[in-house]
């Protein structure tokens, strides 16, 4: 396998294996950012199932674009190539800062809507009763901070990726 499709492979799993863990965790708060919020996908009413297929469904591909992005970064063009062990590292710190992200956001979304602070989403406010309310909000924040934090951080890690490969086309060879 090439290093492009090695560094594509382990964002991807590593996309995947959060995912999995996040939806486990979200899907427990609330079933129904599940079951109502989004469009029927597998027909079950379990939250590990449905956790589990729309980790696979949402997790593959942005893994798939981050992992992309990052090994063009990496190995694109002239100068030194990265390989994907350099990046085992960086996605073990995404993926905890996405995670702290994630349950500081679930948290604030839940203490906000039980008072009263934020007001539940309309599409879904008739549908959801009011003392489930601030646990789907939780999951709706929880969720939205996954992927900014998701997105960011790769942003970050591809640039880091961009300079490194900089910095050593001028040590070996003197010129940017």
């Amino acid at each position: 396998m090439s290093g492009t499709l090695r560094i594509v492979a382990v964002f991807t799993a590593a996309a995947v294996l959060y995912g999995l863990l996040h939806d486990q965790v979200t899907a427990r708060v609330c079933l129904e950012y599940f079951t109502v919020a989004h469009r029927p996908i597998a027909r079950s009413s379990s939250a590990t199932v449905l956790g589990a297929v729309w980790a696979l469904v949402a997790a593959a591909p942005a893994g798939i674009f981050a992992g992309t992005l990052v090994s063009l970064a990496a190995r694109d063009g002239l100068g030194p190539k990265l390989e994907w062990r350099r990046f085992v590292r960086p996605l073990l710190r995404l993926a905890a800062m996405t995670a702290g992200a994630a349950m500081l956001a679930g948290l604030a979304g839940y203490v906000l809507t039980a008072r009263g602070a934020v007001r539940m989403i309309a599409d879904y406010a008739h549908v959801i009763t009011p003392p489930r309310q601030p646990r789907f909000m939780a999951v709706v924040y929880a969720h939205i901070a996954s992927f900014t934090a998701g997105i960011t951080g790769t942003l970050v890690i591809a640039v880091r990726a961009q300079a490194l490969r900089a910095r050593l086309r001028v040590e070996r060879h003197g010129v940017a």
